[in-house]
């Protein structure tokens, strides 16, 4: 929809097919807090020649390059800054100006003589970095001709690299309200009440809530979300693996076992890193924008994002209890749960589910989520995310919360996952 808002470098683009692909190329930042006058007007400097040379670079009939003006004049009507100093801003800002690719730089040393600048692209849609370069050790003029040579290389070897979207079987959801407060973790009287009946399969001195699972507080979840209704299954993992051609990072499953047909089986010993990389596979086949960038075992997410994520341990919980908050996520009903090992599964939505739809709320395999593993708290919480860093990931399912290794292979335990996308305001 920005496409008739934005212009270009060059007269002769005006007549470029609203198919184009759109690049913007980011102010250049600095990361040194220098006391040179002119360290601003180098930056300009380096900018204007990045955005001149990736105009040189890339075929006129099929790309479009946005001016520093329009950018700031789209910037400034959405009340954002245009300078940026990481991947994530960088992505946001790109989808805020309707650019597919977004170029960002950054001079990492400077001194009176000498410079080096970092130059980045990414692609918006997937948040994929489709290249890097360092120019180092440089004069002004000679970084000029290093960024000519270092950007008609980024450029070219992109343009090999845009990713393909594929038309498949959507992911079946369920829809979830905005707005909605519940009381998330284990309360000793509901736990006595529920696990009561199934006794003497639970002795009297075992029904209590465990260190990890209390003390619990008030949430409220702010956006609407839709949700999967079961974990994605192996041949979903499959299907989707397999339209990536251009991506390796993930790989496809066995589908069989002896003669067990596993494709409407949960994926299982899926690491996190590979659960997060699927949700932003997903969206891009999908249409959407991804929702992380994704560098080695950094993952940071990309709050504008319309793609897939995994959920909050909030939204995973609150979708599990359903309209009848108070029946399931920590144990359900009979008929609700697997009546075998947590490491253990079967077909996805052989038992009852929810009140609202959703499969296998309690025993068909762990779950991924987001956040970071820590001890429960009784403060009131909204829209909450976990701890900022930590070494495990929290597992869940109905009847159990534990941790786990976010980047190494599970091996004692069956490990799957959901995805979550944000409805439209």
């Amino acid at each position: 929809m920005w496409v008739q808002l934005l212009y270009v470098l060059s007269p002769a683009l005006a007549e470029v097919s609203t198919n184009s692909t759109w690049v913007a190329v980011l102010e250049f930042q600095s990361s040194q807090n220098t006391t040179f006058e002119d360290t601003n007007t180098l930056l300009h400097r380096l900018s204007n020649r990045a955005r001149q040379t990736t105009l040189e670079t890339l075929p006129h009939t099929q790309y479009s390059i946005l001016t520093k003006d329009n950018m700031l004049e789209i910037m400034t009507d959405n009340g954002v800054d245009l300078s940026c100093s990481d991947n994530s801003c960088a992505i946001s800002m790109g989808r805020s100006v309707g650019a597919d690719w977004v170029l960002m730089g950054e001079m990492i040393e400077y001194s009176e003589r000498l410079i080096a600048v970092e130059l980045q692209l990414y692609d918006t849609l997937s948040g994929t970095l489709l290249g890097m370069t360092e120019v180092r050790n440089k004069t002004i003029e000679g970084a000029l001709q290093d960024i000519d040579a270092s950007i008609q290389t980024l450029m070219t070897s992109a343009q090999s690299r845009i990713p393909q979207h594929t038309v498949h079987t959507p992911l079946e959801t369920i829809l979830i309200s905005k707005n909605t407060s519940f009381t998330m973790g284990c309360t000793e009287t509901k736990w006595k009440q529920l696990v009561t009946p199934m006794l003497p399969v639970f002795p009297p001195e075992q029904i209590h809530c465990t260190d990890n699972t209390s003390p619990s507080s008030q949430v409220k979840i702010q956006a609407g979300y839709e949700i999967t209704k079961h974990t994605v299954t192996t041949s979903e993992w499959n299907k989707t693996v397999s339209a990536l051609s251009a991506d390796k990072s993930l790989s496809l499953v066995p589908t069989h076992h002896w003669a067990t047909d596993l494709s409407a089986y949960p994926i299982h010993t899926v690491t996190w890193l590979e659960a997060v990389s699927f949700a932003n596979s997903r969206s891009i086949l999908d249409n959407y924008t991804a929702c992380y960038t994704i560098e080695g075992a950094t993952v940071n997410l990309i709050e504008d994002c319309t793609g897939w994520r995994l959920p909050t341990e909030a939204e995973w919980e609150l979708a599990m209890r359903g309209h009848q908050l108070h029946q399931v996520a920590w144990t359900g009903p009979i008929g609700h749960a697997w009546n075998i090992p947590i490491s253990k599964g079967g077909p996805v939505c052989q038992k009852l589910g929810n009140d609202i739809g959703l499969c296998d709320i309690t025993d068909n395999g762990w779950e991924w989520v987001w956040d970071w593993y820590a001890p429960y708290t009784s403060s009131e919480k909204i829209d909450p995310t976990g701890p900022k860093q930590g070494s495990h990931k929290v597992i869940r399912n109905g009847r159990h919360r534990n941790s786990h290794s976010a980047n190494l292979a599970p091996e004692e335990h069956a490990i799957g996952f959901r995805l979550l996308r944000h409805l439209e305001p």
